[in-house]
């Protein structure tokens, strides 16, 4: 995973970022990862 931004870790243990703004950008990057990170939110 990219180092541009923060990320935390939920609940079930996988690294999401700590802003909208960068969960944006990683949309704009890879949209199929971010697909999983929001299914998986």
């Amino acid at each position: 995973m990219e180092d541009d931004f923060k990320t935390v870790t939920n609940a079930k243990g996988l690294e999401i970022p700590k802003y909208y703004k960068d969960f944006k950008k990683l949309v704009e990057k890879d949209r199929q990862l971010a697909e999983y990170l929001c299914m998986n939110y």
